[in-house]
């Protein structure tokens, strides 16, 4: 767990231990938006120990500030480093073993740091970095393709001969006059945090807005996860015209451009402040699974939306002066969200807490050029073959229920639920739902009752001669979190 102060806190078995993981708080700079803002282990942290942190570096800029909140008057830059542990058993590492891989000047403000590491799929280490302020981006950092700020950026971190790190041959602006290698993706203000699909290799970024609107953006895989992509910023908000004037963003349709998937208005009265969090591949979360979780900072809201359509977006709960700060992922898939002002930790559940095979090979993907492989295997990204079967007609009470027979082609779990289309006291008429788990190619026979007052209305109804159908819809997911859904009309009869 990090903390913005500077330090890494280790958690086993539930127990926050005494030791800090790692304390480089003497290094740190917290002032504006600046601090210890996020930290990586390499892909083969198992045998390297190599882990990555990004931060701002205390009294270590050259530039006055712009404004006077900076350690002595000057503007700390943005520091990406390599500290080494004794790997996998490590519970603490020594910052003795720093060894400075990037630094990047942030000369006029403290505020736009970005502050996301992640290690991404075909390897390398993504770095987000803010657009360095002020409102605007006045210098139009984010478009400008000579500024390492309002970028995605992508290196191998690995000492090279004389180079702390080396730039991927496959960068898309590697070899480009007046293009800095490092970039991967640009036009973003603040991706305070950006992730990757751990099952499809997806980029998904939350870019927190100027004034007007908060932005989800998205990649696909076969879009290149972002390879060259420019998602708008400085010359767009959203997906509107910035500075705002009611007109479209000016780069639609053009090459390389990324629209958000979704975007939602700042308050007129207050702030708004997107924090961008994982798609969930945890299967314990069977609701959530395939969604993407995000927070807003100021309203304490934690939503799910649909990826990559951006629909379904939806409320899963809030809290007052629940400062959702970041979002994080084990390897387990488990996912967490931390709060800034009282340090809660907490980790979404539903049902199941076990830990599963990892989808994708682990968190980032890990392997390739940025971090020496890791051995994991393909992810299993193919659904379950679903068999469901029910009939035309079925004598509803003589069954006492509706009889479905379910299967699978593979290990899976199972969720049933039915309803009727016969009213109750002004609701829809709702069978017992069944949930269980099946062996490769077995079948389950299984019933869904009624509720007592829901049986006596369906008697009613078959008595009267009413025509009554049911609906049964199937949800089976393996255990790599892949889902097929099915479903199935018929009639009843007495």
């Amino acid at each position: 767990m990090v903390e913005r102060a500077g330090r890494v806190r280790l958690v086993k078995d539930g127990v926050v231990q005494s030791a800090p993981f790692l304390d480089i708080a003497g290094l740190v700079s917290h002032i504006g938006e600046g601090g210890l803002l996020s930290v990586a282990l390499a892909p083969d942290y198992a045998t390297s120990g190599r882990i990555y942190a990004y931060y701002s570096l205390a009294n270590g800029g050259t530039t006055s500030c712009a404004n006077s909140q900076a350690d002595a008057d000057v503007c700390p830059p943005i520091r990406v480093d390599e500290f080494t542990s004794s790997g996998t058993n490590a519970d603490t590492v020594s910052a003795g073993t720093r060894r400075k891989v990037l630094e990047i000047p942030h000369p006029k403000f403290v505020i736009h740091y970005g502050g996301q590491l992640q290690f991404g799929p075909g390897g390398g280490l993504f770095i987000g970095t803010g657009d360095g302020g002020s409102g605007g981006d006045p210098d139009g950092n984010a478009q400008s393709q000579a500024s390492l700020l309002g970028k995605i950026l992508r290196i191998d971190p690995r000492q090279s001969g004389g180079s702390a790190y080396t730039v991927p041959a496959d960068n898309p602006f590697a070899g480009t006059a007046g293009a800095q290698p490092e970039l991967w993706s640009y036009g973003l203000r603040n991706p305070y945090r950006f992730s990757f699909d751990r099952a499809t290799g997806a980029l998904v970024i939350g870019d927190v807005g100027q004034a007007a609107w908060e932005e989800v953006d998205y990649a696909s895989t076969a879009a290149g996860s972002g390879r060259a992509a420019n998602f708008g910023w400085n010359q767009c908000e959203a997906d509107r015209r910035y500075p705002i004037n009611g007109t479209a963003c000016p780069l639609n349709g053009t090459g390389g451009y990324f629209g958000p998937i979704h975007q939602y208005s700042n308050p007129p009265s207050s702030c708004a402040s997107v924090t961008g969090g994982y798609v969930v591949r945890d299967p314990s979360l069977e609701e959530l699974v395939g969604k993407y979780v995000y927070a807003d900072y100021c309203s304490g809201q934690v939503r799910r939306l649909d990826v990559p359509s951006g629909g379904g977006n939806a409320l899963l709960f809030t809290a007052p002066q629940f400062n959702v700060a970041t979002f994080g992922e084990d390897a387990c898939g488990h996912v967490y969200v931390a709060e800034l002002s009282t340090g809660v930790v907490s980790r979404l559940v539903d049902g199941s807490s076990s830990c599963g095979p990892p989808v994708g090979g682990g968190p980032g993907g890990g392997g390739g050029s940025g971090g020496g492989g890791t051995g994991a295997v393909a992810p299993d990204l193919r659904s379950p073959l679903l068999g469901l079967r029910t009939g035309s007609r079925q004598r509803v009470l003589r069954n006492r229920g509706v009889i479905v027979r379910v299967r699978c082609d593979e290990r899976c779990a199972y969720r049933v639920t039915g309803r009727l289309n016969i009213k109750l006291r002004g609701r829809t008429i709702r069978l017992r739902q069944r949930v269980g788990s099946l062996a490769a190619n077995s079948t389950a026979r299984l019933r869904l009752r009624l509720s007592g007052p829901s049986g006596r209305a369906l008697r009613r109804a078959l008595r009267r001669r009413k025509r009554v159908r049911a609906r049964v819809e199937v949800r089976v997911r393996d255990g790599s979190g892949n889902l097929t859904r099915g479903s199935r009309r018929l009639g009843l009869v007495r």
